[in-house]
């Protein structure tokens, strides 16, 4: 399970939008969700009720601003050749998520578990997936959660807060390095493997 924004990106693509198009104080929303005022889908859908731009608009800005981790295709086909299943798990642009993975001709090779965002003439809003496992605080940690009572070990790949419930779940955990999900494992004591690109954890699973 990889997170997508700031993990499969180098720059976080929801961020990029709110910064170029909200009208509005987005980051205090973002605070609000790192002290758990608030959850994900609360913080996302206050903020992109201040972005009034078309699916179509926000892809064609993405498409200039935005470059993806080095080494995630081939880190894709490492997984799939060791019979492993890939999930991006994001709570970004679903749109964004699937045009950028439709990119890199990865279509067929991963699955996208995230919220369905699309642009109501307004704003964008965001629907997201129900959850279904007891004791589930997101989308994120619900998945490894049915994943794990299933039997199945999960990797977890993710960069920031929002990802850290569901990688302190997880079998193994990778974090960004130098991003918020590294401090908050060091800071649980949990073990983990900093990466900058896809290269280091493609060898790191023996791919």
């Amino acid at each position: 399970m990889c997170d997508f924004d700031g993990t499969i990106t180098l720059e976080d693509t929801s961020e990029y939008i709110l910064r170029k198009y909200a009208r509005g104080d987005w980051k205090k929303l973002d605070a609000m969700l790192d002290a758990g005022d608030i959850s994900i889908e609360e913080c996302m859908n206050e903020q992109f009720a201040m972005v009034n731009r078309s699916e179509e608009a926000i892809i064609k800005e993405l498409d200039k601003a935005i470059a993806i981790r080095p080494g995630f295709p081939e880190f894709v086909e490492s997984c799939i050749a060791q019979g492993m299943e890939f999930y991006v798990v994001s709570a970004g642009l679903s749109f964004a998520i699937r045009h950028f993975i439709g990119k890199m001709c990865l279509g067929d090779k991963v699955k996208v578990h995230a919220p369905i965002a699309h642009y109501d003439g307004w704003k964008i809003v965001f629907s997201f997936p129900p959850l279904t496992m007891p004791d589930s605080l997101s989308f994120k940690d619900d998945l490894v959660r049915r994943f794990r009572s299933g039997g199945m070990k999960v990797i977890y790949i993710g960069d920031g807060s929002p990802d850290s419930k569901a990688a302190s779940l997880s079998d193994l955990r990778f974090a960004v390095k130098g991003r918020k999900l590294e401090a908050i494992l060091k800071d649980e004591g949990l073990d983990f493997q900093s990466f900058e690109d896809f290269e280091e954890v493609t060898r790191l699973l023996g791919g």
